[in-house]
């Protein structure tokens, strides 16, 4: 059994902040996130020191397609910016800290493609992190918001399509893809995409 997502374990992140935690059966997938915490926890390695651990990204959940990766050692951000040019209806984010450039050109593009790109961002880090892509994006006349709640908007997550979704840890930062230990999965299923959407529409009905 595996715990992942983007809650930080606090009473306050856990009753204020809007955050996602899914919980997954399988046994692979959770020996995947074990070979990690063995890296960290055992043989003390930590960050840019982090070494390739697992033996497959890949996965079948259910009949459902995963993908598990950890940072910085797996290139997190090329695979977002690969699931972003290949979508072909809508690339909906949620995102509390947004500097990755690559990622940033990657929905511009996508949204002058004809793609529905819409993004709700939280407002304190867009506002005070000076390298924040939020006002790029919405210079470039994306749909993109900042939120309305009253705690942070934690959640790291693109929906695809309605379809695929890739979440974790992982901020779409330099931090987070050069040096923090950040771990993203890309789980491909229309129902659990359905779940994602729905927090989506409701996080950026109230968003301004």
């Amino acid at each position: 059994i595996l715990w992942t997502g983007s809650l930080n374990f606090s009473a306050y992140g856990a009753e204020n902040d809007e955050n996602v935690f899914v919980r997954l059966e399988s046994g692979d997938l959770a020996a995947n996130y074990r070979l990690k915490f063995d890296e960290m926890f055992i043989k003390d390695r930590f960050g840019a020191d982090s070494r390739p651990m697992t033996n497959t990204t890949r996965f079948n959940l259910d009949g459902s397609p995963v993908e598990n990766y950890f940072s910085p050692e797996d290139e997190i951000d090329s695979r977002l910016v690969k699931l972003v040019n290949d979508a072909d209806e809508s690339v909906h984010v949620l995102a509390y800290s947004f500097t990755l450039n690559r990622l940033a050109d990657a929905l511009i593009n996508a949204d002058r493609g004809g793609v529905d790109v819409r993004g709700v961002f939280d407002e304190e880090s867009s506002r005070e992190n000076q390298g924040a892509d939020f006002f790029q994006l919405q210079k470039a006349g994306l749909n993109v918001r900042l939120d309305g709640s009253e705690g942070l908007m934690h959640i790291k997550a693109i929906i695809v399509d309605g379809e695929t979704v890739a979440f974790g840890s992982y901020n779409f930062t330099a931090s987070a893809e050069n040096r923090n230990d950040e771990n993203v999965l890309i789980i491909t299923s229309p129902t659990f995409a359905a779940e994602f959407e729905e927090a989506f529409e409701r996080i950026y009905s109230r968003a301004q």
